[in-house]
């Protein structure tokens, strides 16, 4: 029995070691103020082509937000914590949100931009304001 639980130890042991594939984020903050928290996952972050990088970041909600986005949108009861898949142009410092999906405290997706897209319209890219959530994290992913 032992050397069966062993050996199954040392397969996953090995499975993990070798996989590629295998994926940590490693959340670093951005930014915080009266909606949350914000970070971004710098494992994420990939380069395009001309220019374009591609990064996930987050948003966990304080309480106050999480109740108002419950307020405005009725269908996000129980959100906690909101994760973006965001694609830069750094050269014409524009972004576009490609994903978003809403969480609740227990990590269960409640809604994403992908499952239901007759909620989510694509907004296409837009100017990154200076001193914004966005904008800092342009500044983080573009270098």
């Amino acid at each position: 029995m032992r050397l069966i639980i062993l050996g199954i130890i040392i397969s996953i042991s090995i499975f993990f070691f070798f996989n590629e594939n295998v994926y940590c984020a490693d959340w670093r903050p951005l930014a915080e103020n009266e909606m949350g928290e914000f970070l971004y996952d710098a494992t994420s972050i990939s380069s395009t082509g001309e220019g374009m990088i591609a990064v996930d970041w987050k948003t966990i909600l304080s309480i106050n937000a999480a109740k108002a986005a419950e307020e405005v949108t009725p269908h996000l009861k129980g959100v906690s914590f909101v994760l973006y898949h965001d694609t830069i142009n750094c050269d014409k410092m524009v972004y576009e949100i490609t994903t978003i999906q809403y969480y609740n405290v227990n990590g269960k997706l409640i809604t994403s931009s992908r499952a239901d897209e007759s909620k989510y319209k694509p907004i296409g890219f837009r100017p990154i304001p200076p001193d914004t959530v966005i904008g800092y994290l342009a500044d983080n992913v573009c270098k």
